[in-house]
């Protein structure tokens, strides 16, 4: 019997639709899929990856031959792609793979949308290590909502998540300790992270930038060079999030919308950009590109950007964990460090990333398939991933595991990942039809605004315009 349904308690209840600040853990008995590879006969499972690097590769290799010991029966074979739309290519015609890397909320939507993707609820249900995944990883769980045959919106999981990536601040650590400090002045620097001196919020930032391009001893011609993943829209929606604070945002999965007190007989559908702290947060943002040279490298990608920090081309750098690495090889200790992403006092943000399998609609092997991305994606194979890779394990218990993700540089990023009060899951309202095409249209909105086409107010009601038509056409999607 291939597939036996045993009946068991679940660990956790990985899909309440209760927002993050309210979830718990529930038991409830329920029917489980338990998967026993062994009985399935000879299988081959083909799995299209993104991964690149031969010391990752390998270890993907090892993890395979491991599984493979334990299951001889089980062929796993990787096909390497060098970019999305390889990938996108392949489901698009329909091709015979078993699994495929999914990449980014925007990629795992058109997926979804296109049918390319198998619902992986009862896998996730059964995945007796599902307990020990991450806020930010239960949340990539919970991005997509669908509705049942009731008319009741439900959390469908289409991915395991293998990494999660959010940004952190680098800055030149030999530049800054040559700045006259002084801790009495709230304006100058905070001093609280692990005893390290370094910027905590926008405005700190804003005036240290100020203050190491002024040294003699300065060669960047850039204060804060972006990767290409935090620009424009996005990096300004960090700065409202953490302006505002998330305890006034509704979810993260649609964080342009506002938490509604229904016992005070508000209604959904208040934008952020409505709000005072929107038109300040605004002025943030107007004042980081007026005062100071921001260099966005956009098409250039992320490594781009850390090799001009690294070169001494930039003072600050804007960046996920994979640019310790390349830090740690270019650049002598002491020259640098890296700090969590900044936020304002009461204020929180995030913007998550993330890397994940997801299996495919035409899979012959789907049961197989599954068993094995639960088994790669283990709290011991991720977090041993995890670090070779330069990306954030999905599991919580990971610096338990391996102390290099508290010791190390790393810790920054381990340090907003534990910080949850703090630094949150956030991403636009993409389950919007009115998504589609917003990009363009922010952006354009936002370089007016910098060139003063367009005032803080008539960019702010164009937007808070945009979203409540979007909810009244559509409702609540979250």
């Amino acid at each position: 019997m291939k597939r036996v349904i045993a009946l068991v308690l679940s660990l956790l209840m990985l899909f309440s639709l209760a927002s993050c600040a309210d979830e718990k853990t529930e038991s409830a008995a329920k029917e489980l899929l338990v998967i026993d590879p062994a009985e399935y006969g000879e299988v081959t499972l083909k799995i299209a990856s993104l991964i690149e690097g031969e010391g990752a590769r390998e270890i993907l290799g090892k993890i395979a031959e491991k599984y493979s010991y334990d299951f001889p029966n089980v062929k796993i074979e990787y096909e390497y792609f060098t970019s999305e739309d390889d990938i996108q290519a392949i489901l698009q015609a329909g091709a015979q793979y078993d699994a495929v890397e999914v990449r980014g909320e925007d990629r795992l939507r058109s997926y979804v949308k296109k049918n390319w993707l198998m619902n992986l609820s009862e896998y996730i249900a059964s995945w007796d290590e599902g307990y020990t995944l991450s806020t930010a990883a239960k949340t990539v769980l919970k991005s997509i909502i669908e509705f049942d045959d009731k008319g009741n919106k439900i959390a469908v999981p289409y991915v395991i998540p293998y990494g999660i990536y959010y940004d952190a601040l680098y800055y030149r650590a030999d530049r800054l300790s040559e700045l006259e400090i002084d801790p009495q002045n709230p304006e100058a620097i905070e001093t609280d992270y692990n005893g390290i001196t370094a910027p905590r919020h926008w405005n700190t930032l804003l005036t240290m930038a100020e203050a190491m391009r002024a040294l003699p001893s300065n060669a960047a011609e850039i204060d804060i060079a972006l990767s290409d993943n935090a620009t424009d829209y996005n990096f300004i929606d960090t700065i409202y999030w953490s302006k505002i604070g998330f305890d006034r945002i509704d979810s993260g999965a649609a964080a342009y919308y506002m938490y509604a007190n229904r016992e005070l007989g508000e209604e959904y559908g208040k934008t952020i950009f409505s709000t005072p702290d929107a038109k300040e947060a605004l002025g943030y943002y107007k004042d980081l590109n007026e005062r100071l040279i921001i260099d966005k490298f956009e098409g250039k990608g992320e490594t781009a950007a850390i090799e001009a920090f690294i070169n001494g081309e930039a003072n600050f750098l804007i960046a996920g964990p994979q640019g310790i690495k390349l830090c740690e090889e270019g650049m002598a200790d002491g020259e640098w460090d890296v700090v969590p992403y900044p936020v304002e006092k009461g204020g929180s943000a995030v913007r998550d990333d993330f890397r994940a399998w997801g299996i495919t609609w035409n899979s012959s092997n789907s049961d197989v398939m599954a068993h094995f991305l639960r088994y790669l994606c283990n709290s011991d194979n991720n977090t041993y991933l995890a670090r070779e890779l330069s990306f954030i394990p999905v599991h919580s218990d990971a610096i338990e595991l391996d102390a290099y993700f508290n010791d190390s540089k790393f810790w920054a990023f381990t340090s907003m990942g534990k910080r949850t009060n703090a630094f949150k899951y956030a991403t636009q309202p993409r389950m919007y039809e009115a998504y589609d095409g917003f990009a363009d249209m922010a952006n354009k909105l936002y370089a007016d605004f910098l060139k003063e086409k367009v005032t803080a107010d008539e960019l702010l009601k164009t937007l808070d315009d945009y979203w409540i038509a979007a909810f009244e056409e559509d409702g609540k999607l979250w």
